[in-house]
């Protein structure tokens, strides 16, 4: 009787979920990370309401981000977001429908362009060089940011002769300790 519950509370939170996801795609569509970022500087036409209460996914009703535990509040809320084992996390195990995964995966070009190929493949000693990551970095997409922080690309292309040298060590360092054990 417990894991029907549970599921059942799982299947409210996922169709909740994903309705949520549904009604944002379709009032902004996809958008890159410079869009959002342009959207907290530009203020919208109306003044804007401060958000006031969130809702906790395992929490009956909306919880206030007021008081002495906000901070755990907001903590718990991003940590279930991005759990596999919470039923509303981004990284959930879903069903996948086999006979799409098989279509989409038919449909991707499998040839490398040769460009690319030859960048990828380096010096053929498996040490990635300052020209590999550059090159890497070249072909990135402007407006993405390629992790939590929400830095774009363009900042690393354009700060390139600072940060590169820097960038270069860590990767280097990382795989020199990877390949030692």
């Amino acid at each position: 009787m417990a894991n029907l519950a549970v599921r059942e509370e799982r299947a409210a939170a996922a169709a909740a979920s994903h309705n949520a996801r549904a009604a944002l795609m379709e009032e902004h569509g996809e958008r890159g990370t410079r869009w959002f970022h342009r959207q907290a500087d530009e203020p919208a036409a109306g003044a804007q309401e401060p958000i006031t209460h969130l809702k906790v996914p395992g929490q009956p009703a909306p919880v206030a981000l007021t008081g002495p535990g906000t901070r755990n509040t907001v903590s718990a809320a991003a940590a279930a977001m991005y759990s596999s084992t919470s039923p509303t996390g981004l990284f959930r195990v879903q069903p996948v429908c086999t006979a799409s995964q098989q279509q989409l995966l038919a449909a991707i070009d499998r040839k490398v362009p040769a460009d690319l190929q030859a960048a990828a493949e380096g010096s053929g000693d498996g040490a990635l060089s300052d020209a590999e990551l550059m090159a890497a970095l070249a072909g990135s997409a402007n407006g993405k940011a390629p992790g939590s922080d929400g830095v774009p690309y363009e900042v690393y292309k354009v700060f390139w002769a600072l940060l590169g040298p820097r960038l270069c060590a860590a990767a280097f360092f990382f795989e020199e300790s990877s390949l030692q054990g």
